[in-house]
């Protein structure tokens, strides 16, 4: 579903929308829109979770 959306966004725009990382799986990383203020800071990073209590039918 990323990789499609990614496409249709980058049909829209004109601009590369893919980001590809050997061995890792395609994310919806790029797409993050923050604003952290005047010498805020962001990274990737992964979101942590707990399988046990992991509900599928919240994603």
């Amino acid at each position: 579903m990323i990789a499609r959306l990614s496409k249709r966004v980058g049909a829209i725009t004109n601009l590369c929308t893919l980001q590809y990382v050997p061995g890792e799986t395609l994310s919806a990383e790029p797409f993050q829109v923050v604003n952290y203020g005047m010498g805020g800071y962001y990274s990737m990073h992964y979101d942590p979770f707990d399988e046990k209590t992991l509900n599928r039918s919240d994603m």
